[in-house]
This record gives structure tokens, C-alpha cells and sequence, in this order.
């Protein structure tokens, strides 16, 4: 598992987007995570630190060497992996865990918000890179 692998196990694990993390660890912008996450640029050790720093149950050999167990506590590397099995909600006796789909209802709420803060600054940037092309664009005189 490589350092990118690694990062997108601890997102699945803190239910976290990039943007989430981004602001969690204080980045005004989610642009590096992105960067990260799609191996275009590798993570810095200020980035690195910033998380273990943050998420003091992650063990740090595991982050940065791929070495042990990712967590500190063995019980939230149980709780993904319990996660990651369940996809479909489980109903026992006929009867839904509501606790359960309160938790996904909340998470995907949270994914949504997010993505729409998302879109936001994406029209915000087509907005400023058309006017930046406008301003750029060869004049053209008779």
C-alpha cells in the first residue's frame, strides 16, 4: 500500500472527502488534496505532519511507512473494516437500524454540502478565467 493508498484509507476511515480533510487541516483550498489524491504531486511533510497532528489515533509509521496497524487504537481499524463489508444497510428481524441509516443520512448530507461548496468556487474560477481570457485576448483593430 503506497502513500496514496494509505491517504484515501484514512478518508474512508474519518468519512472524510478531500475537501473535508482539506478543511479540517486548515488549507483554504482543497486543490492540494485533489493534487494528492490523483498522484500528481506527492504529499509534504508539513501535509503529513498536519494529519498526524490532527488525528492523533493514527499511527504515524503506518501514514508514512506503510508499517503496523493504521490506527493507534485497534478499534477503529475494526470499525472500517465493519464499515467497508457493510455496504447494504443489514435489517434484522424486520426491522431497519435506524441509528445506522441516521449515521449514512447525516454523511451523505455532509457529502452533499460539500460538494456544493465545491461547485460554487468552480463557477467562481470559470467566472475569473473567462474575464482573465477576456482581458488577455488580442484586441483586434480595422
Amino acid at each position: 500500500m503506497d502513500i496514496y493508498e494509505r491517504l484515501d484509507y484514512l478518508m474512508k476511515a474519518k468519512n472524510l472527502t478531500a475537501y473535508r480533510l482539506s478543511k479540517e487541516l486548515g488549507y483554504s483550498k482543497p486543490g492540494t488534496f485533489y493534487a494528492i489524491l490523483s498522484r500528481k504531486v506527492k504529499p509534504s511533510y508539513d501535509t503529513l505532519t498536519a494529519i498526524l497532528t490532527k488525528y492523533d489515533d493514527l499511527n504515524g509509521d503506518w501514514l508514512l511507512r506503510g508499517t503496523g496497524e493504521a490506527f493507534k487504537n485497534s478499534a477503529s481499524s475494526a470499525l472500517l473494516e465493519a464499515t467497508e463489508t457493510r455496504r447494504e444497510v443489514v435489517i434484522s428481524d424486520s426491522q431497519p437500524n435506524t441509528q445506522l441509516l441516521q449515521e449514512r443520512i447525516a454523511a451523505l448530507e455532509q457529502q452533499l454540502r460539500d460538494r456544493e461548496e465545491i461547485i460554487a468556487l468552480l463557477k467562481q474560477q470559470i467566472l475569473l478565467l473567462k474575464e482573465l481570457a477576456q482581458r488577455n485576448a488580442p484586441t483586434q483593430q480595422p
